[in-house]
């Protein structure tokens, strides 16, 4: 398969990316199973939501479809404006982009020849039709705005953003391909993902993830990389990421996807309260075990899902995962969490799928 190109929206900013916990917010738990469609696209590709059964199809990408373009995997953003004043302070919060900019206080100043001048932080809604200069890894420069801004339902931490790029007429055209439900938004990850599909925190860029993509679907189906957690401050990330290589069947961890139009899939975790963030709930008809997956991709494979995959997934990653029947080493055959931990104590995502042959 070849690797598809990853169109990776991230952005320069002025200020460190923040993502600090909010005062007592914990991962929401889900009840019923999540019984989804894994995808290819990371940045976009479909998404029906959250919390709810329903069925997404796969995809090629990692972050998202930018209409037919062929664009560079990242765009350094070295502006932010905002009805012609300039934007400071660029941030992310939780998942909502954060602005500063200064106001002048006209007539306010007991002098009648000077102003006063002070500091409005800006945040969700308020930033729409803000418009970022972006350039490309060749140096090429790029307009981007924020065309709209939609609060996500019922979760005040997010907004979801209708992101345009200008054409050269001057005219603008949705970044986003549209999702499952027909929307074409993003949300903001403090946070950038590279053709392999390794996050790196960084403190100068964000992640815009389309809504048809794995990053916003994992963060949308509960694993926000900022929820604060007692175990370490590290755990929602991981979790997050191992999310974006099961939502693509990134088996070894190294950007590919191995994802089939149609397959459901059913996930869960383990993660310790407040959590699981997902649970497994009854057995599904019509799936099996799959993997136990990590930031690094699965860390084992069950022998069914083995059966109907490609030599070439071993092949890829022969350090990583190991085939059964194979003359060398001990095959990485899982069938359950339990098996799966063994090989890496640290798992805690899992899921069961529709086994469609290749």
């Amino acid at each position: 398969m070849t690797r598809p190109l990853l169109t990776l929206l991230t952005l320069s900013l002025a200020a460190c990316a923040v993502e600090a916990p909010l005062p007592g917010a914990e991962p929401a738990t889900a009840t019923a199973p999540l019984v989804v469609d894994q995808g290819g696209q990371m940045q976009g590709g479909q998404m029906q939501g959250g919390q709810m059964q329903g069925g997404q199809m796969q995809g090629e990408l990692l972050g998202g479809e930018s209409g037919s373009r062929e664009v560079p995997l990242a765009h350094a953003y070295e502006g932010m404006t905002l009805e012609g004043s300039a934007l400071e302070s660029v941030r992310i919060e939780h998942g909502a982009l954060v602005a500063e900019r200064t106001v002048v206080l006209h007539g306010k100043s007991p002098s009648p020849n000077s102003s006063l001048t002070t500091r409005e932080t800006l945040r969700g809604v308020q930033l729409a039709g803000a418009e970022l200069q972006a350039y490309t890894g060749a140096g090429a420069a790029l307009r981007h705005r924020i065309a709209e801004v939609v609060p996500e339902a019922g979760d005040a931490d997010t907004f979801l953003y209708r992101l345009e790029q200008q054409n050269a007429d001057g005219t603008w055209s949705t970044w986003c391909a549209a999702d499952a439900a027909g929307t074409a938004l993003a949300l903001p990850v403090a946070a950038v993902f590279d053709e392999g599909g390794n996050r790196h925190e960084s403190t100068t860029r964000f992640t815009f993830g389309c809504t048809s993509g794995a990053i916003a679907k994992c963060y949308r189906w509960g694993y926000k990389p900022w929820l604060p957690h007692p175990a370490s401050a590290t755990v929602m990330r991981e979790l997050h990421w191992a999310c974006t290589r099961m939502a693509r069947a990134d088996y070894c961890g190294d950007g590919t996807p191995h994802t089939r139009d149609g397959t459901l899939i059913n996930l869960w975790d383990t993660l310790s309260a407040p959590g699981p963030i997902q649970q497994h709930g009854e057995p599904m008809a019509g799936m099996l075990f799959e993997a136990g997956w990590s930031p690094r991709g699965a860390v084992c494979l069950s022998k069914q899902r083995w059966l109907t995959l490609s030599p070439d997934v071993a092949a890829a990653c022969p350090e990583r995962l190991i085939a059964p029947g194979l003359a060398t080493g001990e095959a990485t055959v899982c069938e359950n969490p339990t098996e799966a931990q063994a090989f890496s104590a640290d798992v805690q995502l899992f899921n069961e799928s529709q086994l469609n042959a290749l």
